[in-house]
């Protein structure tokens, strides 16, 4: 169009990895209006671009297990209720604690309740399905969202995998412990919203 132009890029170098470049550029014309030349500026913006991403990580995973924090698990539910009522499908969410977890806190100390809680994630994510979002919303609160569900039954199949996986005991700092699941499970039906289904699921 022979306007001035400013665009993001990433590229991929020869030794394989990978850059953002920044570039800004402006068509000349010469005296008669025909173009001449393109100049401008190409800048390397990786650092501020791995910079920005770290911050929206930050912003929207839990430091402790890398799932989605609250916030982004009702930015996605929110998503997902309105691609319900667009295309159809349902949507479910499985709220999942552990059981005597304050226990496991007070008698083991903070540091072994927070690496009982990452290998809890760990586990939730290796049961739950592909396309599933895992989030983390606080405490020994879990949840699962399963998004664009033909079959409302699959959330409580999901459900009952779960179970029997926190049925097999942990092993942590060298020993074994044993912490057990409770889930709720709440299947969107028409009207809802994402406060709803989450509070739903946790009744």
């Amino acid at each position: 169009t022979g306007s001035p132009f400013e665009l993001e890029v990433e590229v991929l170098r020869p030794d394989g990895s990978h850059a953002w470049l920044q570039s800004r550029g402006e068509l000349v014309r010469d005296a008669a209006g025909d173009p001449v030349a393109l100049h401008g500026v190409c800048a390397d913006v990786s650092e501020s671009k791995r910079a920005a991403e770290q911050l929206h990580q930050l912003a929207t995973h839990d430091p402790l297990t890398g799932l989605a924090n609250r916030s982004e698990l009702f930015r996605e539910l929110d998503e997902a209720l309105v691609n319900d009522r667009a295309h159809g499908g349902s949507t479910a969410v499985l709220m999942l604690d552990l059981d005597h977890f304050k226990y496991v806190n007070d008698t083991k100390g903070h540091g072994f309740g927070d690496a009982l809680l990452a290998a809890a994630a760990a586990r939730i994510v290796a049961v739950a399905s592909v396309g599933d979002l895992v989030a983390r919303t606080g405490g020994d609160e879990f949840v699962v969202l399963m998004r664009n569900l033909a079959d409302p039954t699959a959330a409580v199949n999901e459900a009952q995998r779960l179970v029997v996986a926190f049925r097999r005991p942990f092993t942590l700092g060298g020993s074994e412990l044993y912490a057990t699941a409770s889930i709720g499970v709440a299947i969107s039906g028409e009207p809802t919203d994402a406060g709803d289904l989450v509070r739903d699921a946790d009744t």
